[in-house]
């Protein structure tokens, strides 16, 4: 669970600090949630006075939408949809989103780190920000479904993992989700680049950044311990940096180019 130091250490208490946003006379949505969190939100709606409704997919979204293909993206896009509704009804109650405006709502969406797919060539980059035990499979099987659709039997581009993460939380799990994901695809990684957050080997840091001391190299053994005990047959590499890492993978693309997934912390 995410920020559980903040907004409290059980799913019951997390629910009531999300509700916190909750205003009496406005409208509340949400997504399905389990029964727990479900029974918390309506009973904080209850206490503010606030309509919650919770959305579930929306069978008129377009089915072929490349946006769209994650589960994930296809939920969010869901309630963004309802809320933009309620929004049209309450401030233009004359005017509706139409089905050209929702296609092309979707075609312009663009979420940078979030399911994003970068094309050099032959080379494959597969970005997704996913950093726990959660969203992980979630990026992990798009990534695997991804390189399989368009699987050729006359290619055989190296399949490579850049992970980074430093947190409180169990990095075997988090590494356990994504094999296990990637199994279920029948999709093996052939090299494994732990990294940092550091972005340059130079030591140069940007002034938007502050990764000071978030760096335990017996965190990177720690994760290339357990990925070893996962898949034995995949090739581990330890990078000091995000640029070394980058270029650890382009020095192991082939003529068939390479498949890169990037996933493990927003950082990245």
């Amino acid at each position: 669970m995410d920020h559980a130091r903040l907004l409290g250490h059980d799913i019951q208490a997390i629910a009531r600090h999300k509700a916190g946003i909750f205003k009496s006379g406005c409208p509340a949505f949400s997504v399905l949630q389990e029964p727990m969190v479900t029974a918390e939100f309506e009973k904080q709606a209850m206490k503010e006075g606030v309509l919650l409704k919770f959305v579930d997919l929306d069978e008129t979204l377009p089915t072929d939408a490349a946006a769209l293909k994650p589960v994930p993206q296809r939920i969010n896009c869901s309630l963004a949809l309802t809320v933009a509704r309620e929004w049209l009804r309450q401030k233009a109650p004359d005017k509706e989103l139409t089905t050209e405006d929702i296609i092309c709502g979707i075609e312009q969406f663009s979420w940078p780190g979030r399911f994003q797919q970068i094309t050099h060539g032959r080379c494959q980059w597969f970005l997704d920000c996913a950093h726990n035990e959660l969203s992980l499979p979630y990026a992990a099987t798009w990534f695997a479904e991804a390189i399989t659709k368009n699987r050729s039997g006359s290619t055989h581009p190296p399949r490579i993992l850049i992970f980074s993460h430093f947190s409180d939380r169990d990095g075997q799990t988090l590494l356990n989700s994504i094999v296990k994901a990637l199994e279920t695809r029948q999709v093996r990684i052939q090299h494994l680049i732990l990294t940092t957050y550091d972005i340059r080997r130079d030591g140069q840091a940007s002034i938007d950044r502050n990764m000071m001391n978030r760096y335990k190299p017996e965190i990177q053994s720690l994760y290339a311990h357990a990925w070893g005990l996962l898949d034995p047959a995949t090739k581990i590499w330890e990078e000091r940096t995000i640029e070394e890492a980058l270029d650890r993978a382009k020095d192991i693309s082939t003529d068939d180019g390479m498949q890169v997934f990037v996933t493990g912390s927003i950082k990245l």
